[in-house]
């Protein structure tokens, strides 16, 4: 059973994080923003996998 989930909304970040590369990569900063459609698809697979906790992030 899978417990967590990390869902990125974006790749996208502007914050300068020590512990982390996204906000450094400009490859990553080019990407686009999930759509809606999906998202609500992918939550309803993961609540069918018995995810507890998903952790919404990106950008």
């Amino acid at each position: 059973m899978l417990l967590l989930c990390n869902y990125y909304l974006t790749y996208r970040c502007n914050a300068d994080c020590e512990f982390c590369h996204f906000g450094y990569s400009t490859e990553l900063n080019k990407t686009g923003f999930a759509i809606e459609s999906e998202v609500n698809n992918n939550l309803s697979q993961l609540r069918e996998l018995g995810v507890e906790i998903i952790d919404i992030t990106g950008g």
